[in-house]
This record gives C-alpha cells, sequence and structure tokens, in this order.
C-alpha cells in the first residue's frame, strides 16, 4: 500500500506499508503525521469532585469511651497459661 491518506478530527495521517511473504514474513510501515491529536480518544472527565468534609478536632485519638477491659483480661489469662505449659516442659525435659 502506498500513498495512504486519513484524516481524523484535526489529525491528518500519511502512510505506506509493505509486506514480504517469503522466508520469513515481515512487515514495514512508514506513518507521518505533522499534528497527532489524541484527545478525540480520550475518556472526558466530569468534575463533580466535592471538596472532604471538615472534621471537628477531637479530644483524644480513639473514642472518648473506655476500652472493655475483658478483653486484656482473656489475654492475660491465656498468656498465663502459655507459661504454665512452656514451665512445665521445661522440668519434663
Amino acid at each position: 500500500m502506498k500513498n495512504l491518506k486519513a484524516r481524523v478530527g484535526e489529525t491528518e495521517i500519511a502512510a505506506s506499508a509493505s509486506m514480504t511473504r517469503t522466508g520469513k514474513r515481515r512487515i514495514e510501515a512508514d506513518v507521518a503525521s505533522p499534528v497527532f491529536d489524541l484527545t478525540p480518544f480520550l475518556v472526558k472527565e466530569t468534575r463533580t469532585e466535592k471538596p472532604p468534609p471538615k472534621l471537628a478536632a477531637k479530644k483524644f485519638v480513639f473514642g472518648e469511651e473506655p476500652l472493655p477491659l475483658e478483653i486484656v483480661e482473656g489475654t492475660r489469662r491465656q498468656a498465663a497459661r502459655c507459661d504454665r505449659r512452656a514451665e512445665a516442659r521445661r522440668r519434663a525435659a
């Protein structure tokens, strides 16, 4: 193909291409364009961004309500059991 010309929007393209069928197939192409405008192919953005809401300054990093200490007590009991088991294994060894 020689002297192929196309126009899309403001973009003008001139091209030529050739293909070799003997041995390894090969395609060669020359493409030229004085201006290549991609804007018709881009997704158009809609500006509906809202500014982030302003948060009130807090006195504490976490909420002011107390943490449930039952969780901590349960962890302490589990740790104590593990310590007793480890001690029993050391004595048995």
